[in-house]
């Protein structure tokens, strides 16, 4: 089992860094397509959108079939789009190369929450999850220093021959990790004596009954509140500083390093916590205490304050991720994990696209401490949810563990 994980974290963390490359690289992609930084921005929305729709549709596959098959399927078609990248002379070549990459990175994102929760009994997700959430602070931090380091010295298209050997290793990896667990799933009865219309429609039917009932479709808005709160306050961080404090880019470095660490430590230790406390417990009172660190924004003056601020809030909203993933995990049955990430994954990105523009019209407006607020309230909301509104099937267990 610790091979699985290993391969799975390592080929999350691929997935992560191969977003993260792009910012540092914008303005050399720039030069060698003769396109200006906006087109160039154009090749994360077109990653975002096509994971987004093919989430949805890999979610209920990889449910029938098997999620580790996809998984190394997808490090191997991440392995192509690095190719197309590195050979790209032309920018649609380049974009294209990007909507592919898309495609794998969604299909390692949805399967890989799955697949661990498949893998670790609820009672012990926590800690599992809480390295899910260590991967994505340290791909946060390391990715875009990373990728400037190897750009700089050996040009853009370097980064991309280097994620083609990592993505044929992983796929590679996972073969021999996995083994015999990639076969696809067993069709049931009822599943063989299925039509065409009805295996193509089953995504939408489950889709609809996940927003039907009441605990899913809390679930959903829990994912929402969650990705809201921390997009709006990360997004606008940098601006904060220069507005308020007249920071330099130079004097930002260290605070972001500080954050990232904060993150991954939080994540961490949160992870472990959870499946000491409870999941409900900890991801309930960590909305609620994130929602004080935010309220509590305008009374930062100084570097120190930036600090504690950026520090003690990184650590919350980490220490949240991996209870949070184990309980999203437990709302439906492991049959339909898939499908309920797929769907869980394009409401959270909804709630990335909402909290990132109303945040940008709160800070012109009315300045930090405002989109500071607007996340604190989505913060208790999501605490009002995981308090009152989920009902986890295993809850009696995780009470039981707190006691």
């Amino acid at each position: 089992m610790k091979q699985v994980l290993g391969a799975l974290l390592l080929l999350l963390l691929l997935g992560q860094v191969d977003v993260q490359i792009i910012s540092p690289i914008l303005p050399e992609l720039s030069d060698f397509f003769d396109v200006n930084i906006a087109s160039v921005g154009s090749a994360v929305t077109v990653y975002s959108v096509v994971g987004a729709i093919w989430a949805l549709i890999i979610g209920p596959l990889a449910d029938r079939f098997g999620r580790l098959l996809f998984l190394q399927l997808a490090a191997a078609v991440m392995a192509g789009a690095c190719a197309m990248a590195y050979l790209a002379d032309l920018f649609p070549i380049f974009l294209l190369s990007r909507g592919i990459a898309g495609i794998a990175g969604a299909t390692i994102s949805v399967c890989i929450i799955a697949q661990i929760a498949d893998m670790f009994p609820f009672e012990k997700r926590g800690k599992a999850m809480g390295f899910v959430g260590a991967i994505y602070a340290v791909a946060a931090v390391g990715g875009a220093p990373i990728g400037a380091i190897i750009a700089g010295k050996y040009g853009w298209p370097m980064l991309y021959a280097v994620a083609f050997f990592v993505s044929l290793f992983l796929a590679a990896s996972m073969y021999f990790a996995a083994g015999k667990q990639m076969r696809p799933l067993k069709k049931s009865g009822q599943e063989k004596k299925q039509t065409v219309k009805q295996r193509l429609l089953q995504p939408l039917k489950e889709y609809r009954l996940f927003i039907i009932h009441s605990n899913t479709r809390n679930g959903l808005i829990l994912a929402v509140m969650i990705s809201a709160t921390a997009t709006a306050v990360i997004t606008y961080l940098g601006a904060w500083f220069v507005r308020d404090f007249s920071m330099k880019t130079e004097e930002m470095a260290p605070v972001y390093l500080s954050l990232g660490g904060s993150t991954i430590i939080g994540s961490l230790f949160g992870g472990w916590l959870s499946d000491k406390i409870g999941k409900q417990m900890l991801v309930g009172l960590g909305s609620i205490f994130l929602a004080m660190v935010l309220f509590c924004s305008i009374f930062v003056s100084n570097f120190i304050g930036i600090y504690g601020f950026c520090v003690g809030g990184g650590f919350i909203i980490a220490m949240r991720e991996g209870p949070y993933q184990a309980l999203i995990t437990e709302l439906v049955k492991a049959e339909e994990r898939g499908a309920y990430i797929a769907l869980k994954s394009t409401a959270a990105k909804t709630g990335i696209a909402v909290a990132a523009s109303f945040g940008g019209f709160l800070f012109e407006q009315f300045g930090f401490f405002a989109v500071a607020n607007f996340a604190g309230i989505c913060s208790l909301t999501a605490g009002f949810i995981v308090f009152r509104a989920l009902k986890i099937s295993d809850l009696q267990t995780d009470k039981a563990i707190a006691h």
